[in-house]
This record gives C-alpha cells, structure tokens and sequence, in this order.
C-alpha cells in the first residue's frame, strides 16, 4: 500500500474516524461538460495559476489531466501540504482558494468531501498548536490567591463559595463551562456530586470532549491543606446550610456565579498578591493541573485521563 494511503489512515485514525477508514472510496465528483474543460485548459495554458492553484497541478493533478473530477487530487494535494508542515489555517486557505479557482473555470469546487475535513482535523491535532497564552496557576501560587479571597470577597459564604469553585477548578481540571455552565448547559448540578471520606465525585454530564454526550465521572481526592482540599471545602458548603438541591455554584440568593464573576475574583486576588494578572484567565486552572502532572511525571495516558482529552492536544497545555 502506497506510504501516503498510510499516512490518510493514521491522519484519519487522530480524528477518530476509523469508520471513513473502512468506508468504501467517495464518489468521484460530477464531470464538467468538455467545452468548460477546454475553456479551461485555455485559459491555464494563457495565464498559469498562482499560489495554491499552481501548487495544486504540481502536486500531481496536472500529470493525470483530470483536476476537474477527481478527489484523489485534492487528498494528494493535502498529504502535500502535510509533508511540508503548513498549519491547518494555512491548508484551508489554499483549499479555499482551489475552491474559487475551480468555481470560476469549471463550474464547481474541487473536494475532498469529508475525508479532507477529517484529515484536516486529524492533522491539526497531531501537529498541535501554539502553546496557550495563559499562565498556568500552580499549586503553590493556588494557596495565597486562595487565601486572599479572604480579603476580596465581602462575605464569608462568599469566600467559601470562590475558594471552593477554585479548588474544583484546579484539582478537577475542570474546564470554565462544566462548572458554570455555558449557552448549551446549565453547569455542574448537587444531584450529581458525592462526598466520601477520601474526597469528593462529580458526574459530568456534559464535556466539550463528550461530544456523545455520554458522561462520565470525576473524582477529586482530598488533599492535606484544609483551605485548598475540594473534599473539606464542599462539606463547609453544606455544613453552612447551602441550598443543595439545583445548581452547585449559586450565590445565597439563588443568582448562579458566571464565568467572568470568577474571572473578575481570581485576578482580583492575584493583584492583591502582588502578580500581575494580565496573563491569567479561568483556563489557568486547568492549565496549572496538567502542568503539574506534567511535572510529577504522571504518564500520558493518566494525563489524558486528567483533562479527558482524547489525543495528545494535551502537550500545548503543558508548560
């Protein structure tokens, strides 16, 4: 089998299609009447292409002479942009760009269909992207903006409330929107949390790598500094006679803590600490966890497990 067959498999593979894998080969496109192919062929022999559409007949499509009906020109095209290393952006500009070309002298836009969705995004999370802007938030900066809050918050319930959303946040590796909630879901529910003596359980019913909607369970284990473990913090809550039933992270009168609340709090407790907190966001938990798992020496498949990623997009997270 031809390496670049190999190559469309493993790219393919990363984007957790295995199905397009054992599929049979996509139809070929609708042939365009010959007098658009000669027109065409005329005016490419007049004005040659430039950028990506004289790239494109020179990755092959001009040998076979078909570029107007064949899908294999467009896969090869891509697997050549791959071997060269262009990022995801750059690959679909140049598609793009095939795409007008082909309207506008042979009636249609030349495709890879799905496979070349697929291998698009199978590439792009096998190369990785830049590393994420924010900072990390460690385990040792976690503790003094945790006890700032103290000093932020107007209200001891208020406090508990951001130091426990905090200590979720970091020792779950929670992204913003499973806590809190986004357009698409609420947030994270009493009815899904269970408090053992070793720490705390949450379901999550919904997860932006759960696209399947599945769920799956979180677990948090207790940790020894009272002010910072997720296990002892939630029990406060409850001790303190917290609503528990709805939503887990509301205020005393029912309002639900928004993203940008918890972002205003955590930045205000960094400036409080002398850090400037410019380069900081709600990610900056999670970001912290997997960094220090990183540092631990946790194994891939334990830090896939932490962030429930499905690949290793993980690394650009990892400072």
């Amino acid at each position: 089998m031809d390496q670049r067959v190999f190559r469309a498999m493993e790219l393919l593979k990363e984007a957790g299609r295995l199905d397009l894998i054992a599929a049979p080969a996509p139809p070929r496109e609708r042939p365009v009447r010959r007098a658009a192919s000669g027109v065409a062929a005329a005016v490419a022999a007049c004005s040659p292409p430039r950028g990506s559409q004289q790239e494109f007949l020179e990755s092959g499509a001009r040998r076979r002479r078909r570029v107007q009906d064949r899908i294999e020109d467009v896969i090869t095209y891509m697997l050549d942009m791959i071997d060269k290393r262009l990022s995801k952006v750059s690959m679909a500009g140049k598609l793009a760009g095939i795409a007008f070309m082909g309207k506008l002298l042979w009636g249609y836009a030349p495709s890879a269909g799905e496979f070349g969705q697929r291998l698009l995004e199978g590439w792009a999370r096998e190369r990785g992207g830049r590393a994420r802007e924010r900072r990390p938030i460690s385990l040792d900066l976690l503790r003094p903006i945790m006890a700032s809050t103290a000093k932020i918050c107007k209200s001891l319930e208020e406090t508990l409330l951001f130091r426990t959303l905090m200590s979720w946040m970091f020792f779950g590796a929670f992204r913003v929107s499973e806590l809190l909630g986004s357009k698409f879901w609420e947030g994270g529910r009493w009815d899904d949390v269970c408090i053992s003596q070793s720490g705390v359980g949450v379901f999550l019913n919904r997860s932006k790598t759960d696209q399947r909607k599945i769920g799956r369970q979180v677990f948090m284990r207790a940790y020894p500094v009272q002010d910072m473990c997720p296990m002892r913090l939630t029990r406060r809550m409850q001790g303190m006679g917290w609503r528990q039933t709805g939503l887990v992270f509301c205020h005393r009168n029912g309002d639900v803590v928004s993203a940008y609340q918890l972002l205003v709090v955590m930045r205000s407790c960094l400036n409080h600490i002398g850090v400037d907190s410019s380069h900081y966001g709600t990610h900056s938990f999670w970001i912290g966890m997997a960094t220090e798992a990183g540092r631990w020496g946790w194994q891939r498949a334990a830090v896939l497990e932490l962030g429930r990623w499905k690949s290793d997009a993980y690394r650009k997270y990892v400072r």
